[in-house]
């Protein structure tokens, strides 16, 4: 059997783009949590802002990118049978899908005013194209 070394990189990159996905989302989160508190008080607890990321509709546009961190951490930790290439493909795909902007058209506008409002949240954007591409 001939290894595909191309494939990979995929596999490689897919390790790459997810924690470049955590810090993306974690400064969303931030971001998301700084204009929350602005418009409707201080959040109490880290478990109060759990709470709100779970179920407040201010941060239901962020699902997506939640579910795909999920879906990605359900796959790497089956041991038996290891992530495939074609899975770490579809997973690299389906992150891209999440920057295009086409689609939900208020998800797509929050996410660009968080762009760009937060230097921080536009270079992680950036890295994680980078990574994508």
């Amino acid at each position: 059997m001939d290894i595909n070394f191309a494939d990979l990189e995929d596999i490689q990159r897919l390790k790459q783009a997810r924690l470049q996905v955590l810090r993306l989302h974690k400064a969303l989160l931030d971001a998301e949590r700084d204009a929350y508190e602005r418009q409707h008080g201080r959040v109490a607890s880290n478990l109060e802002f759990f709470n709100l990321v779970m179920n407040h509709e201010w941060f239901g546009w962020l699902q997506p990118m939640t579910q795909w961190i999920v879906a990605v951490d359900e796959a790497v930790a089956q041991k038996d049978p290891v992530i495939t290439i074609g899975q770490a493909q579809d997973f690299l795909q389906a992150a891209v899908v999440l920057l295009e902007t086409e689609g939900e058209e208020a998800t797509i506008d929050r996410y660009c005013m968080v762009i760009d409002r937060v230097p921080a949240v536009a270079r992680l954007h950036e890295e994680l194209c980078l990574i994508l591409a």
